[in-house]
């Protein structure tokens, strides 16, 4: 085998873990709910190189976090030199997580290229230790991870055709965030007098939050995944420095959302650290929530998404 290549897709937190009670094994704080967004992908091929090279969208990239990841792989496992080549169909930095599904296909890739035959809890390991929301791009569908539960292993709750939701993302920045969401959550767990507070009402919403899911109960899932992401973009304004990552058009969009709902549209909001807004609806809505979005000032473009699957491995 010469060269394997692994399609993998982000994932939208619904129910968001911010700061992380373990840092070596960077372990979340709370646990988390998300689902996988099946019209988002990254694309990442691996063979083995005589030195370490990245690519990313076509560009030779000296990339910190993936070096020093490699490194502490190659502590306990034998992996060569490699020639990384990764490539996005959305934005990269900006609050899309695209280092979930990064980290996802580059551990998939190179489980697969140098036969290290990982169980699932050892890859979700290996995937975790690059980016620990990336493990929950190993599963399709609608996925949890809970750090009181087999150390971060992520679980499937239901499949994608169990509820078959959509996704329209509105885009309203491209430029690079300036803080990341390592450096921020560490800022955050070091200085926000609410960060306790956070913990212990995320467990709760993680609670009610899997159960609407299998519940199919979109009313339920609406408000708390939207008071969840309220309240961990409030946390990050607690934070000293604050960390404020929407800007203009993330509230403009959120306006629209509001109005339609206001309108008896069924969509709601999320949004991770950056400006981009998810609004996740019915299969009927789509057309009618990526009208109003494309119409609402200060939204560059918007992007479709279905539930997604588990990344996929093609080699040759």
């Amino acid at each position: 085998m010469n060269q394997v290549e692994v399609l993998a897709h982000p994932n939208v937190a619904l129910i968001k873990y911010w700061g992380k009670r373990d840092e070596t094994e960077k372990i979340p704080a709370s646990p988390s709910l998300s689902i996988t967004l099946g019209g988002l992908e990254t694309r990442t091929s691996v063979s083995k190189s005589g030195d370490d090279t990245i690519f990313i969208d076509g560009q030779s990239v000296s990339d910190q976090k993936i070096s020093q990841w490699l490194d502490r792989l190659r502590r306990e496992y034998d992996i060569p030199q490699l020639m990384i080549e990764s490539s996005n169909n959305f934005p990269k930095n900006c609050g899309f997580a695209s280092s979930s599904s990064g980290f996802a296909a580059l551990a998939v890739a190179i489980d697969e290229l140098c036969g290290l035959n990982l169980d699932f809890a050892s890859l979700a390991r290996i995937t975790r230790l690059g980016s620990a929301s990336a493990v929950r791009s190993l599963l399709s569908g609608y996925v949890a991870m809970n750090p009181d539960d087999q150390r971060c292993v992520p679980v499937q709750i239901v499949p994608p055709d169990y509820w078959n939701l959509r996704v329209v993302a509105a885009v309203t920045s491209t430029e690079p965030k300036l803080t990341s969401s390592t450096g921020g959550m560490a800022q955050t767990v070091a200085t926000s007098p609410f960060y306790q507070n956070w913990v212990v009402q995320t467990e709760d919403d993680f609670e009610r939050c899997s159960e609407a899911i299998q519940n199919r109960d979109f009313n339920t899932l609406a408000e708390l995944s939207e008071a969840n992401c309220y309240r961990m973009h409030a946390l990050m304004m607690t934070t000293l420095p604050p960390l404020r990552y929407w800007r203009a058009g993330t509230m403009s969009a959120i306006d629209t959302i509001e109005r339609l709902r206001h309108d008896g549209v069924p969509v709601f909001f999320t949004s991770d650290a950056g400006p981009q807004i998810k609004a996740i609806c019915e299969p009927e809505a789509i057309a009618t929530v990526k009208d109003a979005l494309d119409d609402t000032d200060g939204v560059l473009f918007t992007l479709e998404s279905d539930i997604g699957n588990a990344p996929t491995i093609s080699a040759r």
